[in-house]
C-alpha cells in the first residue's frame, strides 16, 4: 500500500473523555412557619418568570456592547507560493489551504492562533493529500502557537522533512518555543541519507496523530528538549538495504512523552530509543538555521549515533509561560556528551530532569516488529512500557547501551502486560547491555514471553531483564493473528489490543 493510501486510513480520533454524573445533594431544613395570609396560586412561578425575563432583557442589552467576533478566513495557497506571499494577516481560526499540485517548502513562521481557534494549514482534499517537495526541509514550523497541520505528504528533505523549532534568538533573549501544535495525517517519504522525517526541538504540547514515515535517513521522529508530546497511531516503515537506524528518538532532556498505537513495520534497526544521544543530522546550509547537533562537540556511543550538545543541563530554569522568550544563557554540560549547550537560549521549552536525558515516558498499545533491538533504554527517569507487542526482533528485545558523560542510568522503568514473541534461533539474548550497565532501575510486572525454544534453551538467552514483581508467563502460545494481535484467549491481558 502506498503512502497516499495509508494516510487515508482512519478518521478523526474519537473523544475518549468521559463525563461523570453528579448526584444532587438532598438538603433538608426546618419547615418555615406558615403565614396567616393565604398563598397566591402560582405566585412563586410567576416571580421566577419575571426574573428570567428581566435577565434576558439585560443580557440582550449587554450583548449589543460586546465586540463582534471576527469570522475565520480561508486563504488558498497556489503551488510554488509561500505563506508570506499571500500578503494578508493570518488570524486565529484562519485556514491556509494548499491547492492541488506540487508545492515547494512551506514556512510557518510565527503564526499564532488561539485556544479553540487554531490556525489550520491543510490540503484541499483529505482523500488526496497535498504534495510538498522537500529541499532542506518540506515544512518548517518556527515559534508558532495553536497550529494544526494536516492532510499533506512531504517527499524528501536533506535535514528533515518536517522541522519544528523555536523562533530565532536575539542578542538579549532566546526565541519563543513552538507550542500547542498538532500534526495530523502528515506523511513523509524518503528523506536525505542523514535526514529525519520529523525533527522537533524545544517544542511543547505537541500531538503527532495518524502520521506515517517511510524510509527516513536517520530516524522517523526525533524529540530534542521537548515537553508534553503525544505520538498517537503513527506508522513507521524503514528500508531493506540499508535499514533505517532508528524509529523514534527521545533525548536532549525531553519529558512527558506518550507513545500510543504505534506500529513499526520492519526495516528499522532500533524501534524506540529513550534517553540516548540524538542522531546526527545533515548540517544547515547557513548559520541562521541551527543544526540539532554541533559537529565540533559530537560524541558517539557503541551504536555510532552522534551525541547532541543541546541536552539541557541540571538547574536550568522552569518552562516559560506561553509567549515568553527564554533568556539567552550558556548551558551547563550535556549529561550524555559532556558538550556545552549552545548559548542561543532557544531550548527552554522543557525543564530538564536532573542528569537524565529523558523523563516521564510512556509506551502503550504499540506493536514493534523486526527491530533489533525493539527498545534502547539509556538515561531516563521514569519509563513505562505496557500492553505492547514485540515480535520477531533482531538480536534482542531490549538494549541498555553505554552512557557517555555524566548521564545517570535509567531508573523507574516498568515493563508490564507486554507480549514478547520470537522464533527459535532468532535472538541472542532477551536483553543486551553494556558491561557497566545493570538492571537495578528496571522492574517487571506480569508479561508473556513465548517461543517454541523456551522449553529447552535454559539460561542461554539470559535472565528476564529486571526485578520481577510478578511472575513471568512462558507457557502460553499467543497465536498472533492479523496486526500481530494475540488470538489465543489464554493470552488475554497481554500485548497490544488488550
Amino acid at each position: 500500500m502506498g503512502i497516499a493510501g495509508v494516510i487515508r486510513v482512519g478518521g478523526e480520533a474519537p473523544d475518549r473523555t468521559r463525563g461523570a454524573g453528579r448526584r444532587n445533594a438532598d438538603f433538608r431544613g426546618t419547615e418555615p412557619a406558615r403565614s396567616s395570609r393565604p398563598r397566591e396560586r402560582g405566585g412563586a412561578c410567576a416571580a421566577m418568570r419575571r426574573i428570567a425575563g428581566l435577565c434576558a432583557v439585560v443580557g440582550s442589552l449587554l450583548a449589543g456592547f460586546a465586540p463582534p467576533r471576527a469570522s475565520a478566513a480561508v486563504h488558498a495557497l497556489r503551488p510554488g507560493a509561500t505563506i508570506a506571499s499571500l500578503g494578508v494577516e493570518i488570524k486565529p481560526g484562519d485556514e491556509i489551504v494548499l491547492e492541488p499540485g506540487r508545492h515547494g517548502p512551506i514556512e510557518i513562521d510565527g503564526l499564532r492562533g488561539e485556544r479553540g481557534r487554531p490556525i489550520v494549514i491543510r490540503g484541499s482534499n483529505p482523500n488526496v493529500p497535498a504534495a510538498i517537495a522537500g529541499e532542506e526541509f518540506g515544512i518548517l514550523v518556527r515559534g508558532g502557537s495553536h497550529l494544526l497541520v494536516k492532510d499533506v505528504i512531504v517527499i524528501g528533505g536533506s535535514r528533515a522533512a518536517v522541522i519544528v523549532e523555536p523562533a530565532p534568538a536575539t542578542e538579549s533573549a532566546g526565541g519563543a518555543p513552538t507550542e500547542h501544535l498538532t500534526l495530523r495525517r502528515v506523511a513523509v517519504g524518503r528523506t536525505g541519507a542523514e535526514g529525519v522525517a520529523m525533527a522537533l526541538r524545544g517544542a511543547r504540547d505537541v500531538s503527532i496523530e495518524q502520521c506515517r514515515t517511510d524510509r527516513a535517513g536517520a530516524a522517523s521522529i526525533v524529540l530534542d528538549h521537548c515537553a508534553d508530546v503525544r505520538i498517537l497511531d503513527a506508522a513507521l516503515v524503514g528500508g531493506a538495504d540499508p535499514a533505517q537506524p532508528t524509529g523514534i528518538v527521545i533525548g536532549g532532556g525531553s519529558r512527558k512523552v506518550l507513545i500510543a498505537g504505534l506500529r513499526v513495520q520492519g526495516g528499522i534497526e532500533t524501534g524506540i530509543a529513550v534517553g540516548v544521544p540524538l542522531p546526527k543530522m545533515a548540517p544547515a546550509p547557513d548559520a541562521t538555521a541551527k543544526p540539532t547537533t554541533d559537529p565540533a562537540a559530537e560524541a558517539t556511543t557503541g551504536s555510532g549515533a552522534a551525541a547532541s550538545p543541546v541536552a539541557p543541563a541540571p538547574g536550568d530554569a522552569a518552562a516559560p509561560t506561553s509567549g515568553d522568550s527564554v533568556p539567552a544563557r550558556r548551558g551547563d554540560a550535556d549529561p550524555l556528551s559532556g558538550a556545552e549547550a549552545p548559548p542561543n537560549g532557544s531550548l527552554g521549552a522543557a525543564p530538564p530532569p536532573q542528569d537524565f536525558a529523558a523523563a516521564d515516558v510512556t509506551i502503550e498499545q504499540s506493536v514493534l516488529r523486526r527491530c533489533g533491538p525493539s527498545i534502547s533504554i539509556g538515561s531516563v527517569d521514569g519509563l513505562v512500557i505496557t500492553r505492547s507487542t514485540f515480535a520477531a526482533p533482531r538480536g534482542s528485545f531490549l538494549l541498555f547501551p553505554a552512557l557517555p558523560g555524566s548521564a545517570r542510568p535509567a531508573r523507574g522503568v516498568l515493563l508490564a502486560e507486554n507480549l514478547f514473541v520470537w522464533l527459535p534461533n532468532e535472538i541472542r539474548r532477551l536483553a543486551e547491555m553494556a558491561p557497566e550497565r545493570d538492571l537495578a532501575g528496571v522492574s517487571l510486572g506480569r508479561n508473556l514471553w513465548w517461543s517454541e525454544e523456551l522449553s529447552h534453551v535454559g539460561d542461554a538467552l539470559g535472565p528476564f531483564p529486571g526485578r520481577e514483581s510478578a511472575a513471568q508467563t512462558t507457557t502460553i502460545d499467543p497465536k498472533l493473528g492479523d496486526f500481530d494481535l494475540a488470538t489465543n484467549p489464554e493470552a488475554a491481558g497481554f500485548g497490544a489490543g488488550n
